[in-house]
């Protein structure tokens, strides 16, 4: 699990970390507690948008986490 202020080899670790995870179909997902909602990111290219919404200094990021999981954790519905 990531949390929001990273080095920038810290931000790259972790985008090397999720994309792995995404690619052998395992679970990632974006936890942001600030809008209270989990999303599941489904694909590298998404991840990719989202870096900008993952990592930074900015106070609303403080309480987004990165989760890799082999099982899945929230269910769709």
């Amino acid at each position: 699990m990531t949390d929001a202020l990273q080095t920038e080899d810290g931000v790259r670790f972790w985008m090397n970390r999720t994309t792995e995870a995404i690619s052998k179909n395992m679970y990632v997902y974006l936890s942001m507690k600030d809008k209270n909602i989990t999303i599941r990111v489904k694909s590298i290219s998404q991840l990719r948008h989202m870096k900008e919404d993952i990592w930074g200094h900015e106070s609303s990021k403080q309480n987004r986490k990165l989760l890799i999981s082999k099982k899945e954790i929230f269910p769709e519905d």
